[in-house]
């Protein structure tokens, strides 16, 4: 009976040893384990939220957890917008960030639009329209032709003709407007060789703009004329009659 104590006591120092050294290496086999830092939701993060400091946090998560485009930079992330909501506790990734108003940043329109802006989608051809040759990122004036009522009273009675009531008026409606689009393309990096055809052009214009552009587009024709990159300034251009290009 003696001997059975003893090699069950024997035993029992040799499971427990065992034990030790199995603990001892998954403990080890833990603190092994590379981790990385990485910026995660520290609170439901609804779309279309602009993001602040206190949204974010930083968390280390073992590296080969770690999403391919993953932020790990808190100052990448604050102030941007995220496209679709972001529960607490998930990684930020970079696919859910957007920079609004930049044209390479995003395939949606509505991040293009700068705050306090509106898009604007208007008809263009050959001739109004530069021969194709406008692209996304561009800026251009508007001119708007038209036709008004003659004062029978005033100087514009010389310039109709006879029996009419009307006289061609030609005049700078906008100037400096951004295209955000040509058709269906938002990308600066298209050719004017893969636009040719196009048939509208989007613009971004302020509210009031856009109510004035509107009434245009219906009550005359608006042509598109291109800028300079580097030419923002606005000048000052009186409406042109027939009278006034008779004496140009």
């Amino acid at each position: 009976m003696k001997k059975f104590k003893i090699i069950a006591l024997i035993a029992a120092v040799v499971v427990g040893i065992g034990l030790y050294y199995f603990l001892s290496f998954l403990s080890n086999s833990e603190n092994e384990v590379q981790r990385t830092a990485v910026i995660v939701a520290a609170v439901n993060i609804p779309e279309n939220t602009t993001i602040e400091a206190s949204m974010l946090t930083t968390k280390e998560i073992p590296t080969e957890a770690v999403l391919s485009n993953a932020v790990k930079n808190m100052d990448e992330a604050v102030g941007m917008l995220v496209n679709s909501g972001v529960l607490a506790g998930e990684q930020l990734v970079f696919d859910r960030l957007v920079k609004v108003g930049e044209q390479e940043a995003t395939d949606s329109l509505a991040y293009l639009v700068k705050p306090g802006m509106r898009a604007m989608t208007i008809s263009v051809e050959q001739t109004t329209g530069i021969a194709g040759m406008i692209k996304p990122g561009n800026s251009i004036d508007l001119i708007y032709r038209y036709t008004r009522e003659a004062d029978s009273a005033g100087e514009e009675a010389e310039e109709k003709e006879e029996g009419e009531e009307t006289i061609p008026v030609s005049k700078i409606l906008l100037q400096n407007v951004y295209v955000l689009a040509v058709d269906k393309n938002m990308s600066k990096a298209s050719t004017p060789q893969s636009q040719e055809s196009y048939k509208t052009i989007t613009l971004q214009v302020s509210p009031e703009d856009a109510v004035v552009l509107n009434f245009a587009v219906n009550s005359g024709i608006v042509s598109a004329v291109l800028r300079s990159p580097i030419d923002t300034d606005s000048i000052q251009v009186p409406e042109i009659t027939s009278k006034e290009i008779d004496n140009y």
